[in-house]
């Protein structure tokens, strides 16, 4: 081997080496993981990015940060009704069967009941109808009708919904393209979070628009007092007086 060729072959060896740690520095680059005191980190991937508060782009990234933010509303209405009402019978246990029948006929359901207290939902159309048919079950003492507006509400959390779902997908593809144990395992928790976030979300979803569609009515209902013999001769007496004194 001739000398000249020594310092080739050492430039050779020297110039390879270098094309490969700058191959493996441009690949760890996809994946930059940035762990802070509260477990967040970042992943970047083929333009693709996503972080513990579910960003993922520059354009959504702002939407998706500000769940709290004010949104407003251009659908329908959602307006939650809670009635209440006093109402005075001879026989509480009948009164509270018939209301509970009544819910039933209305295609309503019991929520809780007793000997002097009935709530039950009703649709949000047939709570006037159902309150006037419990009118008529005894003597009402009192009524009360008090509406909520929970349009805005449920707009921020749909939103906070969907931007969540997109977000999650956003992290399935980059789980699909993980080139290492560590980076699926990272994402994977981030899934895990955006997962359970969802669910919460739908959750409340679901129960909003319940309540919007069933109206609750509350019935306290107080039975009379029954007289015993002495408190029918006294009422006797008044009535008598009574008499007298329109008589004279």
């Amino acid at each position: 081997m001739r000398l000249t060729s020594i310092p080739f072959l050492f430039a050779s060896i020297l110039f390879s080496a270098t094309l490969f740690t700058s191959c493996a520095a441009e690949q760890s680059a996809a994946y930059d993981y940035d762990i802070n005191g509260n477990g967040a980190f970042e992943v970047q991937q083929e333009g693709l990015y996503a972080n513990a508060n579910g960003t993922y782009d520059a354009e959504e990234r702002k939407s998706y940060s500000d769940f709290n933010s004010k949104t407003e509303y251009s659908g329908p209405k959602m307006l939650v009704y809670n009635a209440n009402m006093g109402i005075t019978v001879k026989n509480s246990d009948s009164t509270i069967s018939q209301i509970t029948r009544i819910a039933a006929e209305q295609k309503g359901y019991v929520v809780s009941k007793s000997n002097y207290q009935i709530t039950i939902r009703i649709e949000s159309e047939k709570l006037d109808g159902t309150v006037a048919q419990v009118s008529k079950l005894g003597k009402l003492t009192r009524k009360s009708v008090s509406t909520t507006d929970v349009s805005d509400n449920y707009a921020d959390i749909k939103i906070r919904l969907d931007n969540a779902e997109k977000a999650r997908t956003r992290y399935l593809e980059l789980l699909a393209k993980a080139e290492n144990v560590e980076a699926a395992l990272k994402v994977e928790k981030e899934l895990e979070r955006l997962n359970t976030e969802i669910d919460q979300l739908r959750g409340q979803v679901i129960k909003m628009e319940h309540d919007v569609r069933f109206s609750t009515l509350t019935v306290n209902v107080n039975q009379k007092q029954k007289l015993g013999p002495f408190g029918y001769l006294f009422v006797g007496i008044g009535k008598g007086i009574g008499w007298l004194f329109v008589r004279g």
